[in-house]
């Protein structure tokens, strides 16, 4: 494994539009954050909606002619009368066997509450090496076998999806240190090339890099970054690998996670572009490789992607790429970002991207992935992250609030979530 020169970096490629541009409906501001439209489904931090009443009479589009209230009629079709408990009997997708579903401000499981949140985390521990606890981490608390929709089976695995045993590059954590607090329940999933610890933490790597395992990439990755330098070699890969079942009423899905690396800024725009996946099978329209968290740039998460909001600077910036681009004519570095790092350095406090980061270290803020799915539809999710070019300067993600979406016209794509 080769080991690079010792230099200093930073970016923040703001010129990458955070947004799948192969896909449509999403309505994009200026700034680049999807805008919270009919199309994009995107929720804001922490809004969960407002309290729904039951017993709806509501006659909806296309409802047949014994909808209404009547306890004892079935007038939607779903199997359950009002008087088994069916809120709406004109909607098939409302009855108590429905699942709550995120941005349609409608009760679907009769409980009185719209969007409420799923919370099945209090009690899980740093170390639980349970691939299952690891998904009720990021908020998947259903299981196909009991509850009819949600986690059908989990695993460990490599970048490639051959088996892994859970260890120290994985972790259940209370939120990213005391900055970044978990979005839904109270723990966060981190996935990383080095160890997912926070400094005071056991097995805490406690510097910038910490592993040496080499890992056979997925096919179509490490996906290199146009006119920067690229290498096919990876690294300390780990993954978690999930098989789900879509709820019958759900038309999507999605996740926030957040990105933090010591390639940045020194390393954007090289051969040393560490990076975060997201692999969906059977891959829904718009992803790249199957993979459905990218940029507007169709570039995966690295440390070249936009919104990499936070760190304490940006020099020394893309020094290893300016070095490239003096010797090789197809090489050009990118820009300095103007403002560099407009979240400043706080969401890197007690994570130990502050305390070890000799050479400088970076994240991004919260950023959401969504994707289109087929009611009931069973698929994978693979989520993993690895080392690009050598074994050095390592990186995590955290994952966080999970959700099935029921709003029309979901897209496959990826952007910043509003403050």
């Amino acid at each position: 494994m080769p080991t690079r020169p010792s230099l200093p970096g930073k970016l923040a490629a703001a010129s990458l539009l955070l947004l799948a541009t192969a896909c449509s409906g999403a309505a994009v501001s200026e700034d680049g954050r999807l805008s919270p439209s009919a199309g994009a489904g995107v929720v804001q931090d922490g809004e969960d909606g407002d309290d729904g009443e039951g017993g709806s009479s509501l006659i909806t589009a296309g409802a047949g002619s014994n909808c209404g209230n009547a306890p004892s009629l079935d007038g939607d079709g779903d199997g359950v009368t009002g008087a088994d408990g069916d809120c709406n009997d004109c909607d098939a997708d409302v009855s108590p066997e429905a699942a709550e579903v995120a941005g349609t401000g409608s009760d679907e499981n009769c409980n009185g509450l719209v969007d409420e949140p799923t919370v099945c985390d209090k009690n899980l521990e740093l170390t639980d090496g349970d691939p299952r606890d690891a998904a009720r981490a990021m908020g998947l608390c259903t299981t196909a076998a009991t509850d009819g929709y949600g986690v059908v089976e989990a695993k460990w695995v490599r970048a490639d999806g051959t088996p892994a045993e859970a260890n120290a590059q994985v972790g259940i954590l209370d939120g990213f240190g005391p900055n970044v607090p978990a979005l839904q329940g109270s723990k966060v999933l981190a996935l990383s090339s080095g160890h997912a610890r926070l400094p005071s933490q056991p097995e805490a790597c406690n510097g910038e890099s910490c592993r040496f395992s080499m890992g056979t990439a997925p096919e179509g990755f490490p996906q290199d970054v146009p006119s920067c330098p690229g290498s096919g070699l990876i690294s300390d890969d780990i993954g978690l690998e999930l098989r789900l079942k879509a709820p019958a009423n759900a038309t999507g899905f999605r996740y926030r996670f957040r990105f933090y690396s010591f390639e940045f800024p020194e390393w954007v725009c090289s051969a040393f572009n560490d990076q975060f996946v997201a692999l969906a099978t059977p891959a829904p329209p718009g992803a790249i490789n199957g993979n459905i968290s990218f940029d507007g740039a169709t570039n995966p998460v690295s440390v070249n992607i936009a919104f990499f909001n936070a760190c304490d600077g940006c020099q020394p910036w893309a020094e290893d790429c300016l070095f490239e681009e003096l010797v090789d004519s197809s090489v050009e570095c990118p820009p300095e970002p103007s403002p560099c790092c407009p979240d400043g350095p706080e969401a890197l406090a007690g994570t130990g991207f502050d305390q070890w980061a000799a050479q400088g270290a970076g994240g991004t803020s919260w950023l959401e992935t969504q994707a289109p799915i087929e009611g009931g539809a069973e698929f994978t999710l693979r989520f993993a992250i690895w080392d690009t070019g050598d074994s050095d300067f390592d990186s995590t993600a955290i994952l966080d609030d999970f959700e099935w979406l029921g709003v029309p016209g979901v897209f496959t794509g990826t952007g910043e979530v509003p403050n």
